[in-house]
């Protein structure tokens, strides 16, 4: 684009140079020449100039360009202007003094002539500046170095030069500028651009050898890492423990080859046992984190504990040593070799050595399960697999369990799908509700009817039903206009719609109710015990199958059956506990006892309730309190505890509101003078006197563990001697 601005600047140049040119003159064709310019008689101007040449070359030269030059005149003509003005400009410096001098007198020297110069080139930059054309500029570059605005040509010229290179968008293209215009400050850009389309050009097939060839051809290139990184995705693409193997063999100097070993180590130890981590590193005597492995087998020798020290929690083990120093906010139990731990208001994931393996950047979590996990992230759920890799974005209001390769998610539009063990999604989102997948199954609600879908999304029977129910053998409970029936997983009926109840199986029974009667069918369907009951709804608090037996009602008294129909028990009680035999709890009279197999009374009726007996004892309680009796009848502990909760081997006590710890034959093993005791697990239980805790080892019978000051307050605490606890 013209810029009028400059134009008017140099019309200002060629007038002032004129008005030089009115003084008088007395000398030949060549001061003639700009005398004639004076009035503007171009054409005879022209020939004094021309015939100029021939004695003063450099003159006559110097008088046509500025004619040529000079701006609104008939004669303007920028061509010859350059043509001229060059001649004067290359032979000026090679003249003699005298002659020099003999110009000066016309006022031609050198100020003058790079004056024209300027002027003739800024008549080939305005019209050049209506172009895009990149070899104009140059050609441009190359003819008028002298100019005084060349800087604005060239940055055009790059400016244009690099829009090119952007447009073919080839990597020939962008090497072309590089090579042209090193100095150009796109220079560093058209780098880039190269890199990039060169990177794509080699790869643009996205085969393994593509990417391979890469990576041995241009290790150089800044794109190495992505090409190197692509090698290991491709060569390791089907998740296979044998492509792990194949990619370290293949690929040695690979950056990626300590993640392919972390995947060989996890996909090789499900659930970080002992036997498991020693089995790895015999298979795998060239891993190169033997020392962490070594240590990972030491510690899952051990039992973690998680305890608490000044504030932050850390595990011990069961020598009451720190096996994982205190130094989280929070942490939970282990699970596949991890476990959540926190730090401040996030949450993450440490080792077994107490390491973080995945950096603590959430606000809540779940324990890892088929190697994956849920977290929380801004109030939304995803889930992130054992590398820690964003496996679904936190963006779901719900998510289920990882299970058969299957985890249902919530989509936008509040419908719910299912994505695959790897993130993606294997069943599109259109079901209003959902539910995890059961022995390869799955209930789902289509609109307002249920079905049954599988692994594939494919629905087993139409979704009419108000209901539906999976049994462990695939066989499908439906409720429809009211009545139950069973289908089978292929959809076909079992049992018809015309019941008022159907029970779930257990000992492969069932509970099938239907006009005021019930009876028991096998999983085939099949009438399992033609008995018929009366039945209430109540009957599924009692009538299912537990341990071979189920209780049945008569005349509003209580009797047992065995799984082919036979009374155990008639029905005379008005109550009957867990059967367990040989000793069951039953009631009679409004009081407790327990009966024997011949359904004789061996321990009379005199509690207020009564538990099945676990080994040779059992609860009973009276007046709203807890004891313990023996195989008599005989109290082991007297009834005066506001609780007993039965634990593995042995009771957890509380009397007064404070906790003791007894064993399997009701031996106090901690007196009642504790805060609180929880079972850790058959074994191990955690106690606490005010804030201060403690780790109790049962076997043992002895503390493996105590903050500092439990013991002073275990002192203060305990019970003088001769009190009821001595025993």
């Amino acid at each position: 684009m013209a810029n009028s601005f400059l134009k008017i600047g140099y019309y200002f140049t060629f007038f002032t140079l004129l008005t030089i040119f009115y003084n008088p003159v007395h000398a030949g064709k060549l001061e003639r020449g700009f005398e004639e310019l004076k009035v503007y008689n171009f054409h005879d101007a022209e020939k004094l100039f021309r015939k100029a040449l021939k004695r003063d070359c450099v003159g006559g030269s110097y008088g046509l360009a500025y004619m040529y030059a000079m701006p609104n005149t008939p004669l303007l003509n920028k061509d010859s202007a350059y043509k001229f003005i060059r001649i004067a400009d290359t032979l000026y410096p090679k003249l003699e003094e005298k002659d020099i001098e003999d110009l000066a007198e016309v006022n031609i020297n050198r100020s003058t002539i790079d004056s024209v110069k300027q002027a003739v080139s800024h008549y080939y930059f305005v019209d050049l500046t209506d172009t895009t054309d990149v070899q104009l500029y140059n050609n441009f570059i190359a003819k008028h170095h002298w100019y005084n605005q060349l800087d604005r040509a060239i940055s055009l010229r790059n400016q244009y030069a690099f829009q090119n290179a952007l447009d073919t968008n080839t990597y020939t293209a962008y090497r072309h500028f590089m090579d042209c215009y090193p100095n150009a400050p796109q220079f560093q850009k058209a780098k880039e651009k190269y890199e990039i389309r060169f990177f794509e050009t080699k790869t643009q097939d996205g085969t393994l050898d593509d990417y391979q060839v890469f990576v041995k051809d241009y290790p150089d290139s800044p794109f190495l890492p992505q090409a190197q990184r692509k090698v290991y995705q491709l060569s390791t693409r089907d998740g296979s423990l044998s492509s792990f193997i194949n990619f370290i063999l293949e690929n040695q100097d690979n950056p990626y080859v300590d993640e392919a070993w972390e995947n060989i180590f996890y996909r090789s130890v499900k659930t970080f046992a002992t036997e498991e981590l020693i089995d790895f590193r015999e298979r795998f005597d060239n891993y190169p984190k033997k020392k962490k492995l070594n240590a990972y087998i030491d510690q899952s020798r051990k039992r973690l504990i998680p305890m608490i020290k000044n504030g932050k929690w850390g595990f011990i083990d069961t020598l009451g040593n720190w096996a994982i120093e205190p130094k989280f906010h929070k942490v939970d139990q282990f699970h596949e070799g991890k476990a959540l731990a926190g730090n401040g208001d996030k949450l993450g994931y440490i080792d077994l050595l107490g390491e973080w393996y995945i950096e603590p950047r959430y606000e809540d979590g779940f324990a890892f399960q088929n190697h994956v996990a849920t977290v929380e992230k801004n109030g939304k759920l995803g889930m992130i697999n054992y590398y820690g890799e964003m496996m679904l974005l936190p963006s779901y209001s719900d998510l289920g369990e990882m299970l058969h390769g299957r985890i249902f998610f919530k989509s936008e539009n509040d419908l719910y799908g299912y994505f695959n063990k790897n993130g993606e999604v294997a069943i599109e989102p259109k079901f209003s509700s959902a539910y995890d997948f059961e022995s390869g199954l799955a209930r789902v609600k289509v609109d307002s009817g249920w079905s049954v879908i599988d692994t594939a999304g494919q629905l087993l029977f139409k979704p009419v039903f108000d209901q539906v129910s999976l049994f462990k053998d695939s066989t499908v409970r439906a409720k429809l206009n009211n009545k139950f029936g069973l289908l089978k997983a292929s959809g076909d009926t079992l049992l018809p719609f015309e019941y008022d109840f159907i029970g779930s199986f257990s000992n492969d029974r069932s509970i099938v109710a239907k006009g005021g009667k019930y009876y028991y069918i096998n999983s085939r369907g099949q009438v399992a015990i033609k008995s018929e009951y009366e039945y209430s709804p109540i009957v599924i608090n009692y009538g299912q199958f537990e341990n071979g037996y189920a209780k049945y009602r008569h005349n509003m008294k209580f009797g047992v059956i065995d799984t082919t129909g036979k009374r155990v028990f008639p029905a005379i009680f008005e109550e009957i506990g867990t059967f367990t035999p040989p000793l069951v709890p039953v009631k009679k009279y409004g009081k407790w006892g327990f009966a024997n197999m011949n359904v004789d009374l061996e321990i009379r009726y005199r509690f207020d309730y009564a538990w099945p007996f676990i080994d040779s004892l059992a609860r009973i309680e009276v007046s709203d309190s807890v004891g313990v009796i023996d195989r008599e009848g005989e109290y082991v502990l007297p009834a005066n505890f506001e609780e007993l909760t039965p634990v593995k081997h042995g009771y957890i006590s509380k009397r007064k509101g404070n906790y003791g710890l007894l064993d399997k034959n009701a031996d106090f093993l901690l007196p009642e003078i504790f805060h609180d005791v929880q079972a850790i697990d058959e074994r191990y239980f955690i106690v606490r006197i005010e804030s201060y805790l403690a780790i109790f080892d049962m076997q043992r019978n002895r503390f493996i563990y105590a903050q500092e000051g439990f013991s002073e307050l275990m002192i203060d605490n305990s019970m003088p001697a001769g009190s009821d606890q001595e025993k």
